[in-house]
């Protein structure tokens, strides 16, 4: 397996350094049933590639900012050009993404966060109950 990324010599040994990854949702931390969603993974390395997984699942794959998946679901990139700065958009939140998702460079570092799934309900005055809350 060839592994890419920064090489530090100490005492005359090399030690291979992985980036930081940090992952989190954009604007917030939950998503709602039904709407889109996006995750933001910022890196402290530059990885000419990365995978963004669901239960350790690649969804989405990158290669130097151009992406690939088999489920049209998921839309993953580089914001601005910038592969440290990087993004997955989840359309159509469903159950089954409430889980845990991260990113994980080919140079080895990864990063991890649960994000939960909430329903959203119209509480309007408007809004009609059904006649067994009446």
């Amino acid at each position: 397996m060839t592994k890419y990324g920064i090489y530090e010599v100490t005492s005359g040994h090399p030690r291979y350094n992985t980036g930081q990854y940090t992952i989190r949702g954009v604007p917030e931390s939950y998503a709602v049933l039904g709407e889109n969603y996006r995750l933001q993974c910022n890196v402290t390395d530059s990885p000419s590639g990365v995978e963004f997984r669901r239960n350790n699942v690649a969804v989405c794959n990158m290669i130097n900012c151009e992406s690939s998946s088999t489920d049209n679901r998921y839309k993953c990139g580089c914001i601005n050009d910038n592969n440290k700065t990087l993004y997955l958009n989840i359309s159509n939140i469903n159950k089954q993404d409430d889980t845990t998702w991260s990113c994980r460079g080919n140079s080895g570092g990864q990063g991890s966060a649960t994000v939960p799934v909430y329903c959203k309900f119209d509480l309007s005055p408007n809004y009609l109950l059904p006649y067994f809350f009446n």
